[in-house]
């Protein structure tokens, strides 16, 4: 009879802490009118007890043994309380650096255990998984130089779903003397997750740590969620077994390589309800099939992108709003070669790209992932890039990229651009397709190609069979042309100019000619949708001499993304000139 009481009353334990590990469950309840049965108290134990004298028991984020430099990693504890048994707490530690010989130092009489661990001043941290309460935090701290006497301990907490806040500050802490900081007061009776950093606002080198303890209760959910399926706009892990799982496409249509450095930039899309959403990847690469990598323990998903040096990046469309962006980082170069990923925002509206956030240094050896919540409540779009300053020697590698939030109800409306704007008198931006040399402007040539930097896309055009004359006047009826020409041949033979895919193009200009004594000649302009074969017929000129340069303009070309082409009208045999081309519209 005993042994049964026992067992409902451990029950009733167990149900009323569990009830403090929920999200919305009141604390209090009433089990009839007029009587209110008061929670069950769960006793605190000691869920920390740190001395960091043991190398051993300490790993980066990649599952490593913890170097003796700043890096970033985590420990793990198995911890017992009235209630929840053999739980394992990850304890999670960012920029430290682990000395476990280090010697006990001397405080009120007593000398701590042997062995510290240093918090970088800016950026260091020791944070705990979700814990149900916490009663005391007790630790000893000094500067780690004798040359700093401005540093601070910081103890932040943050709820179950919240934000970091501020929850008390140690005085300043002089010289390399010790001080014992301890907290004893009920700190939070509700889930929270604890961590401790240097005040960076007084601090100018690293803060030492001796003797962490904590004492509290455990939750049975020691970290967060993952996504939220109900406002998850973007969960990628950059996978694809060759089955179509996940399309992405090449600016020209075709399926964007895997493994290899990409010179063509991409693009992948993500229908959300009624709303089709397009996501640009230029200087990038992707590694389908890369194996998982652990991150604190946990397996990331297979595949990841790679984003090089000199501008790469992947970019968001305008969201209505943004709550959370989560994804795993790591560097493309194995070993200790440190990256660091950047974060933009571009307001609905503008073209102006603003920094909001850059991660910590990131190895291959020690990854992370980064967490960045209540990112906007207005419509933005989002750009990941490798941070600008590292411009050789390593990349960014993203793995399972999440973005949590709302599509923008009234989708934003791209503005018109200068696409193209080619005057064909500067041969050194032409390049020999073939050879990789610069053309020059006596030769008509099988292929050439040149590219144009346009909002930081990389728009390549294609000539076949074509001449650069960059030093060619036009005749005196010019009609607006200018010095430089392009000289095609006819369409037999292969003569044309290729545009890339636009996303809408507004406005044509172009400037033609026949090219040879006594000819004539007509232009045609011709479109290519994303997918499609065959060119199609547009347009085309009034029969031109070369004695008068015709000025071809046309309007509203196409609402649909479109690839341009010029050619001369077969039924015309001799050369075409074409002297100034421009083009205004939208990117893809």
């Amino acid at each position: 009879m005993k042994n049964y009481i026992k067992d409902i009353y451990l029950l009733i334990i167990f149900l009323f802490a569990a009830m403090a590990c929920s999200d919305n469950e009141e604390l209090i309840k009433k089990d009839e009118p007029g009587e209110v049965i008061p929670p069950v108290v769960v006793e605190p134990v000691t869920v920390l007890d740190e001395h960091f004298d043991d190398k051993n028991k300490y790993l980066t984020s990649g599952g490593q043994p913890f170097p003796s430099s700043f890096s970033n990693g985590y420990f793990e504890r198995v911890v017992s309380d009235e209630v929840i048994q053999g739980l394992s707490l990850k304890v999670f530690l960012t920029q430290c650096q682990l000395e476990p010989d280090a010697p006990g130092v001397s405080v009120n009489g007593t000398t701590t255990s042997d062995g510290r661990i240093l918090l970088d001043a800016n950026t260091g941290a020791i944070e705990t998984g979700l814990l149900g309460s916490v009663s005391k935090v007790s630790l000893v701290a000094a500067n780690a130089s004798a040359n700093n006497t401005g540093t601070k301990v910081v103890l932040m907490i943050k709820a179950k779903g919240g934000n970091w806040e501020v929850y008390a500050k140690s005085p300043v802490l002089s010289g390399t003397n010790a001080y014992e900081w301890v907290l004893d007061r009920k700190i939070m009776k509700y889930p929270i997750y604890v961590k401790v950093v240097a005040d960076e606002a007084a601090s100018s080198t690293a803060l030492a740590i001796y003797d962490f303890s904590l004492e509290g209760t455990l939750c049975e959910s020691p970290v967060d969620p993952g996504p939220s399926p109900e406002n998850t706009l973007f969960n990628e892990g950059f996978y694809n077994d060759g089955e179509g799982i996940k399309i992405f496409k090449a600016s020209d249509g075709s399926a964007f390589p895997g493994g290899t450095w990409n010179t063509k930039d991409g693009h992948f899309e993500r229908t959300i309800g009624e709303q089709t959403l397009k996501v640009q990847l230029h200087g990038c690469r992707i590694d389908y099939t890369e194996n998982r990598i652990s991150i604190y323990g946990e397996s990331t998903s297979k595949g990841r992108l790679q984003i090089g040096t000199g501008g790469g990046y992947i970019e968001f469309p305008v969201l209505g709003s943004i709550s959370k962006i989560s994804l795993a980082l790591s560097a493309g170069t194995a070993g200790d070669v440190a990256t660091r990923a950047l974060i933009q925002y571009r307001d609905k509206g503008t073209t102006d790209w603003k920094d909001l956030a850059m991660s910590e240094d990131i190895t291959a050896n020690s990854p992370m992932k980064w967490v960045l919540n209540d990112v906007s409540a207005n419509p933005v779009a989002i750009r990941i890039m490798q941070d600008p300053a590292i411009t050789k020697g390593n990349s960014l590698a993203i793995y399972d990229l999440v973005i949590e939030g709302v599509t923008d109800l009234l989708p934003e409306e791209a503005v018109d651009i200068t696409l193209m704007d080619e005057r064909f008198r500067d041969l050194a931006i032409y390049v020999v397709t073939e050879t990789g040399q610069a053309p020059d402007r006596y030769t008509f040539y099988e292929k050439l190609h040149y590219d144009r930097v346009v909002e930081g896309r990389t728009l390549r055009t294609k000539i076949y069979q074509g001449r650069v004359q960059n030093t060619t006047q036009p005749p005196a009826n010019a009609n607006g042309a200018t010095q430089g020409r392009l000289l095609l041949k006819n369409f037999a033979d292969g003569g044309a100019l290729e545009t890339p895919i636009f996303g809408r193009v507004k406005s044509i200009v172009v400037k033609i000619i026949a090219a040879d004594t006594g000819q004539k000649s007509k232009a045609i302009l011709q479109t290519k949708g994303v997918g499609d074969e065959e060119w199609t017929d547009y347009a085309v000129t009034d029969e031109v001499d070369e004695t008068t340069v015709l000025s071809w303009e046309l309007e509203n070309v196409s609402d649909e993304p479109v690839a341009l082409r010029i050619i001369q009208h077969p039924d015309y045999t001799h050369n075409m000139g074409i002297y100034n081309l421009t083009i205004e519209g939208t990117l893809y």
